[in-house]
């Protein structure tokens, strides 16, 4: 069940028939940094996956570089251009007060990747693991750059499982 959905309002006039729906299971993460700064610190994960308008969220795991899921999520594709992107947060229990409460203010990206659905297509069916970067779905925070600029490239991994519903991917790779 997913924890946090945004998703845009549109007119009934304005709606868009899906071209088809994915399946995407988040397996889990593993060798994430440290996020935290007190001693014998970790990082608390959560996932996001955001494709188009809509954005769901995996369970946060506390205190580890390395966590499973298995957790399923269904989304719809609207667009063939769309691509799918998944961050992987840390989660911070103590929210910033001087800033707003918002999602980014207390959470810190960790890492992300963006897929194109050509690439998600070819993953039908399939587990793969993906190295975590940089991509440009958010501003990056400072901790972040801090990070790239101190050259600790290796934000960690994440495996997902693509399964496409009701059209064939193959269309989307060739059409």
């Amino acid at each position: 069940m997913p924890l946090f959905t945004r998703k845009k309002r549109v007119a009934a006039s304005d709606a868009v028939d899906p071209l088809a729906s994915v399946a995407v299971t988040v397996e889990g993460v593993a060798d994430l940094p440290v996020m935290d700064n007190h001693v014998g610190g970790k990082c608390d994960p959560f996932v996001t996956l955001t494709l188009g308008e809509t954005t769901l969220r995996t369970k946060w795991k506390a205190r580890t570089l390395s966590a499973s899921w298995h957790q399923r999520f269904e989304l719809m594709l609207l667009a063939p251009t769309a691509e799918l992107v998944v961050e992987v947060w840390d989660r911070d229990s103590v929210v910033n007060r001087v800033a707003t409460a918002t999602f980014a203010a207390s959470n810190e990206r960790v890492g992300s990747i963006a897929l194109p659905i050509s690439v998600i297509a070819d993953l039908d069916g399939g587990e793969q693991t993906h190295r975590l970067g940089e991509c440009d779905a958010r501003p990056s925070d400072a901790r972040a750059d801090a990070r790239a600029a101190n050259g600790e490239a290796d934000l960690g991994r994440i495996t997902l499982r693509v399964e496409w519903g009701s059209l064939l991917p193959a269309r989307l790779r060739h059409g």
